[in-house]
């Protein structure tokens, strides 16, 4: 979209969704590839319009493969939309879920995920969770799937400077000696939790 790279280009602010020049419901645009697609092959699959958290998803049935993607972080309750995922999903089925995620170095056996009140995730108010893999894997054996594979982690972080590692190690070294302490000095304060935002991709089988 023009006002995402827009924002990337210039900072500047997102609107709204329903503010947005884009915003097109009546139209739905986003669906032309698909209707491209379905006229081409001579495809007989049926399109459905909805709001996937309220309508009746028993009038649906279920389905062998269920794409899931890019969803997830814009709902405002993750379980519960991975639990309505599930009920769509066949028994021996593959739901494919694809979502903003997270990580955190040292914290990767927690189950975390990372809320955002406001513009905190590229500047966009629809954003509210980004999961780390454990909370991703999680949060679909808590929905019902048996068997869950993440398909995606976060890419590899460049290493530190050696000046900048050097001067870390030797502040470590001359804290664990308590001789600041000792001496009447406060410890320096840490530094934030590094965070690393990539696209996580599991694959849930009911």
């Amino acid at each position: 979209m023009k006002d995402g790279r827009k924002w990337k280009r210039t900072g500047a602010l997102l609107p709204p969704p329903p503010e947005s020049r884009h915003w097109r419901p009546q139209e739905l645009p986003g669906r032309r590839p698909f209707e491209a697609a379905r006229s081409v092959l001579g495809s007989k699959v049926e399109p459905v319009v909805g709001d996937f958290m309220t309508m009746d998803l028993s009038k649906l049935g279920c389905f062998d493969v269920v794409l899931f993607l890019g969803v997830l972080y814009h709902l405002e309750e993750p379980l519960q939309a991975v639990r309505r995922v599930a009920s769509v999903t066949a028994p021996g089925g593959l739901a494919v879920l694809e979502t903003e995620a997270i990580s955190v170095p040292g914290l990767e056996d927690r189950a975390l995920c990372e809320f955002f009140p406001g513009r905190e995730l590229n500047n966009d108010p629809t954003n509210w969770w980004a999961p780390n893999g454990k909370a991703l894997e999680g949060l679909c054996r808590a929905a019902g799937f048996r068997e869950v594979v993440l398909k995606t982690g976060p890419l590899p972080q460049p290493c530190p400077p050696f000046r900048t590692r050097i001067t870390a190690a030797l502040k470590h070294l001359l804290f664990a000696s308590h001789l600041p302490q000792k001496l009447g000095c406060l410890p320096p304060p840490q530094p934030p939790v590094p965070v690393i935002r990539y696209r996580a991709i599991a694959h849930a089988r009911r």
